[in-house]
């Protein structure tokens, strides 16, 4: 995909993001790894970090903004803006998939203190996992989902960018409508 990158939009473009967003998903993927079976890693005062696991779509859309001579300042912005988008989007997913990520050894965000709760060796029920996903964390999921779409949604707005905030906007119901749903 790089190669092709590349070739279409020329190294120049290409190759500063495509080295920036491998570093970028290499150090967060080796940040989770390092912690299977451990408390997670992640914090609730920075939960912008979750987006990082985005990153290889990341060196794709800044391509696209350099190839598109867009100013270094809106590029920043832009970015931060998928990146807050992107971690919403993990925290929604992890908390759709927390038995799973407890089985293979994740404790997500979302899930956090389970592992202190339960430990790694007893059976995961959704009995457990319905304890720590209480009303109060409930509510700060929902919170920070949405605070993270609504520093999003300001960043496409600063820089007129309405085709990607409809989509970001169509991200944004969906995931209202799921979490409504449970």
């Amino acid at each position: 995909a790089e190669k092709l990158l590349s070739e279409a939009l020329g190294t120049e473009n290409t190759s500063t993001p495509i080295l920036k967003y491998f570093k970028i998903y290499a150090d967060v993927e080796c940040f989770e790894k390092k912690n299977r079976w451990k408390v997670t890693p992640f914090k609730w005062d920075e939960p912008e970090r979750l987006g990082n696991k985005a990153a290889p779509i990341y060196m794709v859309y800044e391509t696209l903004f350099r190839f598109a001579n867009y100013d270094e300042q809106k590029i920043s912005d832009l970015m931060k803006a998928f990146n807050y988008t992107a971690a919403a989007l993990q925290i929604v997913y992890d908390l759709l998939d927390a038995k799973e990520d407890l089985s293979n050894g994740y404790e997500t965000l979302v899930m956090t203190g389970y592992y202190e709760i339960y430990g790694f060796q007893d059976e995961i029920t959704d009995e457990k996992i319905t304890t720590i996903l209480d009303q109060e964390r409930l509510k700060t999921i929902y919170t920070i989902v949405h605070e993270l779409f609504d520093k999003a949604r300001a960043l496409f707005e600063k820089h007129d960018e309405y085709i990607i905030l409809l989509t970001h906007e169509i991200q944004f119901y969906n995931i209202n409508s799921l979490i409504e749903a449970q």
